[in-house]
């Protein structure tokens, strides 16, 4: 018998997803990033000067997240 669930296409989309956040991550640690970090720093890099709104855009996560992230990133760089 088949497990309908396990074999269907959003069920395993979201464990792809799962499988390569956790890959990123373990590439992270080194540096001290999560992907959600990471990911801002990247954006960032590439635009100067943007709001946590157009973070949030660029980036596909809410206003909320982005403001709860940068904190952290912020202090990591020491400044």
């Amino acid at each position: 018998m088949t497990d309908v669930f396990r074999d269907s296409l959003g069920h395993n989309l979201y464990r792809i997803g799962q499988l390569v956040r956790e890959e990123t991550a373990k590439a992270l640690q080194p540096f001290r990033l999560t992907p959600e970090q990471w990911q801002l720093l990247v954006v960032l890099a590439q635009h100067d000067g943007m709001t946590p709104s157009e973070l949030g855009e660029r980036t596909l996560r809410d206003k909320t997240t982005v403001s709860r992230i940068l904190p952290g990133l912020v202090k990591k760089g020491g400044g």
